[in-house]
């Protein structure tokens, strides 16, 4: 079928639509970028116009000088600020005369007033003075029918799928301009470009470029702050499916135009979007609770981001299930996938404020027993992201590394002008950016949920009695109960990095406290004076927690008391256990043991609370987290001490067996073998493996019963599709017992 065409003068921006005829390129792979379903202002004029016949992407090239190599998804994959190559063969010989345009659209409504569409006239010369927040496009060379340009996408530029159309203008010899232009086949995408200078997101070191942009595998840390270590989880940010699912998210979050060039907006939208609490179309459901249906995946089981979104990619709809780690990890890899420099960070101790009071509240019966439905909630621990970009709608200081949190736990207020976009909705569940340094300084009033995050790292926890009437009697403040061991893995390592001072100043510090009153001017409960604290205190205390006590096994607690008085004192003390989630909340009760003792002065005692396995095995949560309730009083002085502390009991861990290296493409088998470690049968048993460019998610069903003290073993088939190092991680669980995930590392050779 002959291509139509048509002769134009006059207004080259007309809206005439004529039809579009695709041409493959070359340099590109079979599989096509997908399309935007858009309208682009696409003109022709008759044969005689300058045409191209086809159009070298450079793929190769392009890839590797912009870090886009690793992605498994075909087609061009640039990131702005930074040049790239094409090459255009025409139908006729290229003379100075004619004129050449390049023209990139996206979005799916595309408008150049928006900046969703950019018009290049290619300029001959190249520019001594250019401003990198505007495109360019330059001729880098010209021989007979083939021309080379070098494009540079603006330092802001939005950030997605792009369509590539080229446009020759020519002028005829009776005068008429003749215009030409039609679509490049495969369009391209544009990413963040940590590696350039005048980019929002821009990092110093390569190590940490390297880290945050292009590592696809990390650890998070989880546990107690007695007994924490790192979970590997595969973020698999160049799987094909990744990018398409970040940019997917975008799409249903309604983020456009130039909100779509800036992090913070799209910061806030991944957070608001991975989970799915206010819309049927987010990526993750969140589940909290002991029963859970039966087919599903519980958030335990999954071991990386890549089956997370290959499942939320094929049936747009939520993933079950999903907790903070699992929230997180995904949105490290969403992140990543588009550029964006990012980490998983854990914040052990993590408080819940649930009433913006930007303190923990724990109440007290008048019997010594936790009044457990009117507490906040003080997590075990808390999983949620850092992106590093500079904040220019803040004052000057507050670039740098940015908190957000994709896990549902309280809605957000967001500033009101920005309320008009859908993900800055009010009451969306959603949290930040916020910047590190103003968590820090408790500076709470800019934008977005300061004083949440600030009370997760640096609330105060304050104990209330409540009495006869309801009415609230203080107890007692623990300054530095909340935001221990802030960790993430260390750069080019898998050790843990402990970031808490970027959160907080020295615990106690005159600076330290002088944030947290500053933060306590933004609190919904100012009426209290909560930091009375006067009184004699003569009497210390300290209660010991198990550090490495295994599933099935008995452990003690203590409280240690030491009278600094030279006069005696009576001390009564109640010590309370409960089985527990990670989130703080309580379960069924294990026992709960009062004491009374008098100390001399200079003097110390203890009382310790001995526990069995048969009196918290039938009741244990999969989180196998204890906690423990202490609350004492001094007769003689009214001196009271109240306490709450969690730890976790020990996991049993996986075997792997594994080849040190193989090829590309080049099968291999995994063995993998697990001890049940209880006195009562496993049932329902399943290893979960995910490894990137290797396996996007595999489940191996154990189908008999794991006998008590038996081991089981399983040997698996694996075939690598790409070279490098890579790790396979691999979790167990069963209807009884979730053990602790376990990882192998390989080198995969290129297959020649």
């Amino acid at each position: 079928m002959p291509r139509r065409s048509r002769r134009f003068t006059g207004n080259l921006d007309s809206d005439d639509e004529p039809p579009v005829t695709r041409r493959r390129t070359r340099g590109s792979s079979p599989r096509k970028a997908p399309e935007v379903d858009s309208k682009v202002l696409l003109k022709r004029t008759d044969d005689k116009a300058l045409a191209f016949t086809s159009v070298d992407l450079h793929l190769q090239e392009n890839r590797k000088d912009h870090r886009t190599s690793d992605y498994e998804i075909d087609g061009l994959i640039v990131r702005r600020g930074q040049a790239f190559t094409l090459s255009v063969t025409l139908d006729k010989e290229y003379n100075s005369n004619d004129r050449l345009i390049v023209q990139f659209a996206t979005g799916k409504e595309p408008k150049e007033s928006k900046f969703g569409i950019v018009r290049l006239p290619v300029s001959s010369t190249s520019s001594q003075v250019s401003d990198p927040e505007i495109w360019r496009a330059e001729l880098t060379s010209s021989a007979e029918r083939d021309v080379t340009i070098s494009v540079t996408p603006s330092v802001d530029a939005i950030i997605g799928r792009y369509r590539l159309f080229i446009e020759t203008q020519t002028e005829s010899q009776d005068g008429l301009v003749l215009v030409y232009r039609d679509e490049v086949e495969d369009g391209l995408y544009v990413l963040f470009n940590v590696w350039c200078p005048d980019d929002q997101v821009y990092m110093e070191t390569e190590d940490q470029r390297q880290e945050y942009v292009l590592n696809d595998k990390g650890r998070i840390w989880v546990g107690s702050t007695d007994n924490y270590g790192p979970r590997p989880w595969n973020f698999g940010q160049f799987e094909d499916v990744c990018l398409e699912a970040a940019l997917h998210v975008l799409d249903l979050a309604e983020v456009t135009g130039g909100a779509r060039a800036n992090p913070v907006h799209i910061t806030r939208a991944l957070s608001g979007w991975v989970n799915n609490m206010d819309e049927e179309t987010g990526v993750l459901w969140g589940r909290w609770t002991e029963d859970w249906p039966k087919k599903c995946t519980k958030p335990w089981e999954w071991s990386g981001s890549v089956a997370i979104l290959d499942e939320y990619m094929q049936t747009k709809k939520a993933v079950q299930f999903g907790q903070c780690w699992v929230f997180s990890g995904v949105i490290t890899t969403l992140s990543r996938a588009l550029g964006l420099p990012t980490r998983s960070v854990t914040n052990f101790e993590s408080a819940h404020d649930m009433d913006s009071s930007m303190t923990m509240d724990l109440h007290w019966d008048k019997n010594d027993e936790p009044v457990e439905a009117d507490n906040d909630s003080t997590w075990n621990f808390h999983v949620w992201n850092e992106s590093w970009f500079k904040r220019p709608d803040l004052p000057s200081g507050y670039h740098g590394w940015q908190a957000y949190d994709a896990t549902p736990q309280e809605a957000s207020v967001p500033n009101v002008a920005l309320k008009n976009r859908k993900y800055f909705m009010k009451g969306q569940f959603c949290c930040g950016p916020f910047p590190l340094k103003a968590v820090k300084e408790g500076s709470l009033f800019y934008p977005f949920d300061g004083g949440f995050i600030f009370a997760e790292v640096n609330g105060d926890k304050i104990h209330w009695e409540v009495q006869d009437d309801g009415s609230l009697k203080f107890l007692y403040k623990e300054p530095m109960a909340i935001g221990k061991l802030i960790s993430t893995k260390a750069v080019g390592s898998t050790s843990r990095e402990d970031i808490t001072n970027e959160y907080k100043y020295q615990e106690g510090s005159d600076e330290e406290r002088r944030a947290v009153k500053n933060a306590y001017r933004f609190s919904s409960r100012k009426e209290y004076k909560i930091y009375d604290t006067s009184g004699i205190k003569d009497v210390e205390f300290d209660f010991r927690l198990p550090k490495a006590a295994m599933i099935g096994e008995d452990f003690d607690v203590s409280l240690d008391i030491r009278s600094t008085s030279s006069e005696p004192r009576t001390v009564q003390a109640k010590i309370s256990l409960m089985v527990a989630y990670y989130t703080g909340t309580p379960g069924d009760r294990i026992k709960g043991q009062g004491f009374e003792a008098e100390v001399l002065g200079g003097e110390a005692t203890q009382f310790v609370v001995s526990v069995s396995n048969d009196e918290y095995e039938d009741i244990l949560k999969h989180d196998a987290y204890i906690q423990v309730y202490v609350k004492a009083h001094v007769k003689e002085t009214k001196q009271v001490f109240v306490g709450q502390k969690s730890f976790l009991l020990v996991k049993p861990g996986l075997r792997i067996e594994v080849p040190d290296e193989f090829q590309v493409g080049e099968s291999f088998d995994m063995t993998i073998t697990f001890t049940n470690p209880l006195k009562v049968k496993l049932t329902g048993t399943r290893f979960h493996i995910e490894a990137n460019s290797i396996t996007k998610g595999m489940v191996v069903p154990i189908r008999k019963h794991v006998q008590p003290g038996a081991d089981i073993t399983e040997t698996v088939t694996l075939t690598p599709r790409r070279s490098g190092r890579k790790e396979i991680v691999v979790t167990v669980s069963s209807d009884q017992l979730d053990g602790q995930p376990t990882s192998a590392e390989i080198y995969v050779k290129y297959s020649s």
